[in-house]
């Protein structure tokens, strides 16, 4: 269910597909909610249009490990079930790009204005290019784990949260 804050009141409900709701997370816009649904073995994904109150986008078996919507809200980054990430165009309705490499430990970030895509991994982070999805820099950090990272408002920095460190 949509609550207000306000008032505590429920707005709406959103049928899920029978099993338990784990992660939910609001685009930056405001229109879109992804919810990962999750039990006795089942994983569900839902990518709701909340204008219309409406299923955009579902898919059975993502592991929601780490997801992110960009800016605009035109991508939606998620892993998949055998632990790749695949990029989802929202407005196609379709996943664009899936990088097969990937173990499903990182963490995605996007810059403020939607046009990179840092993928964090154990040891590195990778920046593509959007919409193109060209490679643009590996940036080798030497963690051994892989957690969050951040852009700086403008951009043109790259926080990264190496997991088994106590700094940045």
């Amino acid at each position: 269910s949509v609550r207000s804050v306000a008032n505590d009141v429920e707005l709406y409900r959103l049928p899920g597909p029978g099993v338990q709701a784990w992660d939910t997370v609001f685009s930056p816009s405001g229109d879109f909610l992804a919810v990962h649904y999750e039990a006795r073995g089942r994983v569900h994904m839902i990518l709701w249009d909340l204008r219309t109150r409406t299923k955009h986008w579902e898919q059975e078996g993502p592991w929601a490990n780490g997801w992110e919507f960009s800016p605009d809200d035109r991508w939606f980054v998620f892993f998949t079930k055998g632990n790749d990430a695949s990029l989802f165009d929202i407005s196609e309705k379709k996943v664009a790009k899936t990088f097969k490499h990937w173990n499903g430990r990182g963490m995605f970030a996007f810059d403020p204005d939607s046009k990179v895509l840092a993928i964090h991994q154990p040891g590195f982070v990778d920046l593509y290019h959007l919409p193109g999805l060209d490679k643009k820099q590996r940036i080798v950090t030497g963690a051994t784990q892989a957690g969050g990272g951040a852009f700086s408002p403008d951009g043109g920095e790259l926080a990264g949260l190496p997991a088994e460190e106590k700094y940045l």
